[in-house]
């Protein structure tokens, strides 16, 4: 009999309930009070329960140590703002479900950030309580497969779930280590191992702090546990983290919720791109999160699960209030980055789309002598002080490439070039080529020239580089010691595109076979660089993957 089969079949039995009660995790809402949960615990001494609370009222936090000494309160880690974190970061998986989703492979994952949400959660619990957290809650309790090795790493022992899809005849799934908490937020009819109560989430009409008072006022479930406690009776099962991921579902069923209105459609893809346009800010600060930590920070204040609820009826004025904050404050993170903010952020949430499958990507065009490489629509990131329309100025809208026995000609077109080719562009403007000859991993650079901030993809470092300016063009070979300058040519300017032309005894084997990164960039003074657009075959988590023409 299959290991498989086995696993089919204890899928389909139910799940026994604990051994010792019932396991209860409370939500409060961010900055509510909690003195009546509080009174409700001192005054009943055979009361137990888990609490996520986030950032503790201070006239809360001694009553809170000493529930805690006693063992009748667990605290548990919780991310500031409440995002529904496989929402955010996870969306490309196939277990992040809402309405209206089209594909999971339109959507990439943010795995930086969910790490730094978590890393943050533990880090403001062991400022309040002097102790590391064991468990983290992040409502509506969805598990992404990349949470448990992050959870591993950042000392979690347990992490809340929602209920599993099917019954099964376990508790809890254990998973690299980690126990994945199944959540329920109504008693079943045999008892609920764990029981939530998420003030979060609540609907109008609906009230969580009334069911827990409730619920602790009767014993139709009693003894009831903290979450670490029952964990330790409880039943489990092993399973890898990926298929634990989809053995369970958030307690709100999917993320409709928050991702189903257009709005909140809108919303979700200007955090998206807000997010990459950081992840390249962070790249340009030689990966110093300290330098960039305030436009995180600003990100983060925004980056809101009840935010987004406010968001699902456009009609109403705590909606347009909520979407203008939301706007103001990416400004402001934009502005914390020394850009300017993006045009699209001021158009209304709800004309902005998310990507589709094709969205967002390189195209290539095939010629007699070479080819054209027609970068993706995603709008530029211009320097603070750039001209009246920067979104035109400082996207680059394609590089062309052409060779013959003799030379190679590179040319750099920015999108002003297209549509205003009068208005001439820049003096700082720069552009670079990044060429990977041998698509060997790691057989060559993965850091960019001096002064610019990001790397390549390993497996597509670099052998070539190419610098450009309206002075001068630059190539560069790749040595153990560093970029070494191969020669300096002249710059041809044409109809507002740059063509830099390099003799082939410098650049020997077939360019239709090489892979390539293109940047545009923004200098001052000739030694620091900031890059305004990129063309590349994607960006992600800090790294640049090269385009190759003869791959596609």
């Amino acid at each position: 009999m299959s290991k498989t089969f086995l696993l089919n079949l204890l899928l389909l039995l139910p799940a026994p309930p604990l051994r010792a009660g019932t396991a209860l995790l409370w939500i409060p809402r961010e900055h509510a009070a909690v003195d009546d949960v509080l009174s409700r615990l001192e005054a009943g001494k055979d009361l137990k329960l888990t609490a996520a609370v986030g950032e503790i009222p201070a006239a809360a936090a001694e009553r809170m140590k000493a529930l805690a000494a006693e063992g009748r309160l667990e605290l548990a880690a919780r991310p500031a703002g409440d995002p529904p974190m496989p929402l955010f970061y996870s969306a490309g998986e196939e277990t992040v479900r809402w309405q209206g989703k089209l594909s999971s492979s339109a959507f990439t994952n943010d795995p930086f950030f969910l790490s730094l949400r978590m890393s943050d959660a533990r880090d403001a619990y062991t400022k309040n309580f002097r102790h590391p957290p064991d468990g983290f809650v992040s409502s509506p309790g969805g598990i992404a497969a990349g949470c448990v090795p992050l959870a591993k790493a950042f000392g979690f022992k347990w992490l809340a779930a929602g209920p599993l899809v099917s019954t099964t005849p376990f508790n809890f799934i254990d998973a690299e280590g980690i126990s994945l908490v199944p959540f329920s937020t109504t008693p079943a009819a045999g008892g609920s191992a764990f029981l939530v109560f998420d003030e979060t989430t609540d609907a109008p009409g609906a009230d969580s702090r009334a069911a827990l008072l409730d619920f602790l006022s009767s014993n139709a479930h009693f003894p009831y546990l903290t979450v670490s406690e029952a964990l330790k009776t409880a039943v489990s099962t092993t399973l890898p983290a990926a298929q634990a991921a989809r053995s369970l579902a958030p307690w709100s069923g999917d993320y409709s919720l928050w991702a189903s209105g257009r709005i909140q459609t809108g919303a979700l893809t200007a955090l998206a791109r807000t997010r990459t346009d950081l992840m390249s800010y962070l790249n340009a600060a030689q990966g110093d999160y300290k330098a960039a930590k305030p436009a995180f920070a600003g990100y983060f204040s925004v980056e809101s699960g009840p935010g987004l609820l406010r968001l699902s009826d456009p009609e109403t004025e705590t909606a347009k209030e909520t979407e203008m904050e939301m706007q103001n404050v990416l400004a402001d993170v934009y502005r914390l980055m020394d850009k300017a903010p993006p045009a699209w952020l001021f158009s209304p949430l709800a004309d902005l789309k998310e990507k589709t499958e094709d969205a967002d990507k390189v195209t290539v065009a095939k010629s007699s002598s070479g080819f054209i490489l027609n970068n993706s629509g995603r709008p530029p990131i211009p320097p603070a002080a750039a001209p009246a329309d920067p979104n035109i100025a400082w996207k680059l809208a394609r590089v062309e490439l052409s060779w013959n026995d003799s030379e190679v000609s590179f040319s750099f077109t920015p999108l002003s070039a297209l549509e205003t080719p009068d208005e001439g562009i820049s003096p700082n403007a720069r552009f670079d080529l990044y060429i990977d000859v041998n698509n060997r991993p790691r057989a060559g650079a993965a850091r960019l020239l001096e002064g610019r901030g990001g790397r390549i993809f390993p497996d597509n470092a670099w052998e070539y580089a190419l610098e450009v300016s309206a002075a001068a063009s630059t190539i560069y070979t790749f040595t153990t010691r560093g970029p070494q300058k191969a020669g300096n040519f002249q710059t041809v300017l044409k109809h507002g595109s740059f063509t830099a032309r390099i003799p082939r005894t410098l650049l020997r084997g077939n360019p239709g076979l090489w892979s390539y990164t293109a940047l545009m960039l923004y200098t001052r003074n000739g030694a620091a660089f900031t890059t305004t657009d990129f063309l590349a075959e994607d960006f992600s988590n800090g790294y640049y993957y090269s385009v190759r023409p003869g791959g596609k």
